[in-house]
């Protein structure tokens, strides 16, 4: 009776997941459905304040003990249309990997909840920040924009536009921690292909674009945001302002804003000249990638950025690296995502930005060599590695799982967490589709791995994988 109980369980619980393939992710789509309880897995804190459509609160992971952040969506108090953008900001968070866009970790689904399961930053919203400081000073202002234009950079390159930008939505990683900003809140975020045109005005008043409020857009919309962002850690105030949204949206309309306060006397010119083409028709506006090789920006914001000093110590981590199959990669890949906590990897987040000199949020072969002065041979064998989608660039997932040492990766610890993770059903034993729903691996080769996996166990009429089996399997340096 225990066992068909179980096998009941088992299959009753799982969640398919789309493959890597269909989602056009790279590498494992391990951001996946939890189908455990979401109060069996997570002790709730506090409120942390209140997203697009429902409360953040935050959380403690009972098995690896990290603190995150959980958004909540309450299924009575919201119509169908706001459960679907909740849905799609899901999909968009599994695939986007930059150092200044908020982590997803994992979601789960009842009856009445959705549960977004996200990293938890401590320093607070931008914003705060600014109310604090009044305005900030020009190299600060640009170490931030920096970041904001990265992440805007990447996610065009993604076919991702926000939407949303601004400084309620850009929080601080810790407090005063200004090299460290993640943009939060996506509940707005959408696809949008080139060529495509957006009708929906959607967004904050003081952010919109004149294109915005003439329902036809693209993805501009989020660098003319930055532009005002810009602006106001400038100056403290908006560059368009009004006593209602109809005074806003004129005065965006007409593009006319000056720099006549006195404050702007002690700005200098070339910041003044960045906010003039960031505050431009959508036609002749730059682009994000563009702000990012402005002067004002390479001269002002890299003089605070990590030092490449950080990538030593990672260098021989990256050189020893080696993702032996798909299983084992994937494992290291799970882990360094889900089991390794954020503050364990912020220096190598550093490196990552400081490898990054382009700041478009993924290190080419040209930065590679760069950062690490190396020979091209020894560059060309670590970017075959650590490149482990062969998209001719390595990404943040990549970088933080090839410069984790594996001694530190494949602990025991980490192997035990990771093991727990995987047995959705909690019967000590793991199952191919167990893994399989967790990791988000497709059926091809992740299956014929698995069958020559069950082949060396001893017991071979057992379709399932114990603890020490699966550590033993993971750590043969056949595979």
């Amino acid at each position: 009776m225990g066992s068909c109980a179980s096998q009941k369980k088992k299959s009753q619980g799982i969640i398919a997941v789309e493959s890597v393939e269909k989602l056009g992710l790279n590498n494992y789509n391990i951001v996946h459905a939890n189908n455990k309880r979401f109060i069996d897995e997570y002790k709730v804190d506090h409120s942390l304040g209140s997203g697009s459509y429902g409360e953040v609160r935050k959380v403690v992971h009972k098995l690896t003990e990290q603190e995150r952040a959980v958004k909540l969506f309450i299924k009575a108090e919201n119509d169908e249309k706001t459960y679907h953008k909740v849905k799609k900001e899901i999909e968009v968070l599994r695939c986007l990997h930059h150092p200044s866009i908020i982590k997803i970790y994992e979601f789960f689904e009842d009856d009445k909840r959705i549960y977004i399961i996200l990293e938890k930053c401590d320093g607070g919203e931008l914003f705060d920040m600014i109310t604090q400081n009044k305005f900030l000073g020009e190299n600060v202002a640009a170490i931030v924009s920096k970041q904001i234009f990265s992440a805007a950079a990447y996610m065009h390159s993604q076919g991702i536009v926000h939407r949303d930008l601004k400084p309620e939505n850009i929080l601080l990683e810790e407090t005063q921690d200004y090299l460290n900003l993640k943009i939060i809140d996506f509940g707005t975020a959408c696809r949008c292909s080139t060529g495509t045109t957006l009708t929906e005005i959607v967004g904050s008043p003081f952010y919109l674009s004149p294109e915005v409020v003439n329902n036809s857009y693209g993805p501009e919309c989020d660098v003319w945001s930055c532009g005002v962002i810009l602006y106001i850690l400038l100056s403290g105030y908006p560059p368009f302002d009004g006593k209602n949204n109809l005074e806003i949206f004129n005065k965006i309309k007409k593009m006319q804003f000056d720099f006549n306060k006195p404050v702007w006397a002690g700005v200098s010119e070339l910041a003044k000249d960045l906010i003039r083409k960031l505050l431009q028709p959508a036609k002749s506006r730059i682009s994000a990638l563009e702000a990012l090789n402005h002067p004002w920006i390479r001269s002002q914001g890299s003089s605070l950025t990590p030092r490449l000093d950080l990538i030593t110590s990672l260098k021989q981590n990256l050189q020893e690296f080696n993702s032996r199959n798909k299983l084992h990669g994937a494992i290291t890949a799970f882990i360094s995502s889900q089991v390794i906590s954020n503050r364990d990897t912020k220096h190598i987040r550093e490196a990552f930005k400081a490898l990054d000199r382009n700041s478009d949020g993924k290190i080419s072969k040209d930065e590679l060599a760069q950062g690490l002065a190396e020979n091209p041979e020894l560059v060309l064998q670590i970017m075959h590695k650590v490149d482990t989608d062969q998209n001719g660039f390595i990404d943040l997932d990549e970088f933080i799982q090839a410069a984790i040492s594996e001694s530190v990766l494949l602990s025991k610890e980490n192997l035990k967490k990771a093991f727990d993770m995987f047995d959705l059903d909690s019967s000590g034993k793991i199952s191919f589709v167990e893994l399989q729903t967790v990791l988000g691996v497709g059926l091809g080769a992740g299956k014929k791995i698995w069958e020559d996996i069950m082949k060396q166990k001893r017991h071979q009429n057992d379709d399932e994988m114990s603890f020490e089996e699966f550590c033993a399997i993971i750590m043969k340096s056949s595979l």
